[in-house]
């Protein structure tokens, strides 16, 4: 499957199941398609038709070259768009997780004729203000999303090992790891590594198996961990946009 993208086209890789209306299921990070397998399957059963892609710059999509310019947040709803095109779907029913709801909300407000309905996993709405400067300013540390703006920082911690990565952020952030420790991983102390910050488990989640691991290492392992589309907040992809509009 590919979308267009302002004149160009790149391969979207996805997952599919079922027939009826449309729902599109949105990964976050660090993740894929393979997020929703279950998903997939229930959802089909119940009488949809039911896509999942890996979005730009993960899993079998892949890195489409370097550059923030390439995966700023118009990219990202202009290949959600181009995969209704290429579905033959006018609307669709968005369902996200994670980074996925930035671009799910995107979506919504940029395409409303192309969207019957969000569903929010984790993430509302939230407006554009001063959030992003507020949160960065956390006294003893940096919050991790203006660590992981650091270029070439984060990308080398999570690449030394990254089947352990995933492990320990999937635990980390599942509710099933001490509530201390998901509360604390949000913020790296000062002379501390972001991956340090996050717990390892001899015991997975009942709903993570190693096959499911290994499955979701050999996604990433197959091309760079984190590219600079794959940092959800990654800030400087996304630009001020000045257009003409007419007020009545």
């Amino acid at each position: 499957m590919s979308s267009p993208l302002k004149g160009e086209r790149i391969p979207l890789h996805i997952a599919e199941a079922g027939q009826g209306s449309l729902i599109v299921l949105l990964h976050g990070f660090p993740e894929c398609w393979y997020t929703w397998h279950h998903q997939l399957t229930a959802l089909a059963r119940a009488g949809y038709h039911v896509v999942a892609p890996d979005q730009r710059g993960y899993g079998q999509t892949g890195y489409v070259g370097e550059g923030f310019e390439k995966y700023t947040r118009l990219h990202l709803v202009g290949d959600i768009v181009g995969l209704l095109d290429a579905l033959g779907e006018r609307q669709t029913i968005v369902v996200e997780h994670d980074w996925g709801a930035v671009v799910a909300w995107d979506l919504a407000m940029m395409r409303p004729d192309r969207v019957r309905g969000v569903v929010a996993l984790n993430y509302l709405y939230i407006p554009r203000g001063e959030t992003y400067q507020t949160i960065t300013s956390v006294p003893g540390g940096t919050f991790y999303s203006h660590y992981f703006q650091q270029p070439g920082q984060a990308e080398a911690e999570m690449e030394q090992n990254v089947r352990l990565f995933l492990r320990k952020m999937y635990y980390t952030v599942s509710g099933e790891a001490p509530q201390q420790v998901s509360a604390a991983f949000s913020v790296v102390p000062t002379g501390m590594r972001f991956v340090d910050c996050l717990s390892n488990t001899d015991r997975l989640p009942d709903w993570l198996t190693e096959q499911d691991l290994d499955y979701c290492a050999q996604q990433f392992e197959a091309g760079k961990l984190l590219p600079p589309h794959s940092l959800p907040v990654r800030r400087r992809v996304v630009k001020e946009v000045s257009f003409m509009a007419l007020i009545i």
